[in-house]
């Protein structure tokens, strides 16, 4: 293992609707300044055989109900055997209660992905309507085994 980390950042400015009492994956747009197809995964794909990771997101939030809970979470998950994923860990959460109807949140977790497994990122807003995520951006560094 390289003393080294690799670097990533993960960006997105496209407009996700979150409905309310419903966790959401984070879509990011780009990955390193280039076009992204990895979607909401930020570790896993290209770290075959596992990997140490440092995760930092953060995200902007619009027409968030005052008073409400906004909920960030990384999750891993495992293959389903079937060609599929299942989660099997859901690491612990940042919640925040809000009160202004928009604002600025951030996570950061750090823990070792196994083989095969990847990493995503999600979102939940406990409002009584539709909340916007206006933008987000991730940076993961990595250690590959």
């Amino acid at each position: 293992m390289s003393p080294i980390p690799a670097y990533r950042r993960f960006v997105t400015d496209s407009r996700q609707t979150l409905e309310p009492h419903t966790w959401h994956s984070v879509e990011f747009d780009r990955r390193d300044d280039a076009p992204s197809d990895d979607g909401s995964e930020v570790a896993g794909r290209h770290e075959a055989g596992g990997t140490l990771y440092d995760l930092s997101v953060g995200v902007a939030l619009t027409n968030i109900t005052p008073g409400s809970d906004v909920h960030l979470r990384a999750v891993d998950f495992a293959p389903d055997g079937q060609g599929g994923w299942r989660t099997h860990r859901e690491l612990p959460e940042e919640v925040t209660a809000h009160a202004v109807g928009h604002g600025r949140f951030t996570y950061t977790w750090k823990d070792a992905l196994p083989p095969g497994h990847r990493l995503e990122f999600r979102i939940a807003q406990f409002g009584d309507a539709d909340a916007h995520l206006v933008s987000a951006e991730a940076v993961v560094f990595l250690w590959p085994r």
